[in-house]
């Protein structure tokens, strides 16, 4: 884990991992809003296709026991500092 970004409101929070590929973010909900991070996935991906803008890769949209969870692609647009985190 390079970094617990903030909490999503009252929904979920989202977290940056480093991998071997990569920095990937991710987000997680609870279970029940599952069906909100299959649109979002379904959406980056559809942007995608169109190849109009960089968009985020969809690594992984899945069910985990207590949350779920949509693991994309991270794009770095600008310095991540605390500040631009708030």
């Amino acid at each position: 884990l390079l970094d617990h970004l903030r909490e999503g409101g009252q929904l979920g929070a989202s977290y940056i991992y480093q991998t071997k590929r990569g920095k990937i973010f991710v987000k997680t909900v609870p279970t029940s809003h599952y069906s909100f991070l299959q649109a979002e996935a379904k959406g980056l991906e559809a942007l995608g296709k169109r190849k109009l803008f960089r968009v985020p890769k969809v690594y992984a949209c899945n069910l985990g026991e207590d949350k779920a969870f949509l693991a994309i692609e991270w794009i770095q647009i600008f310095p991540h500092t605390p500040a631009s985190l708030s």
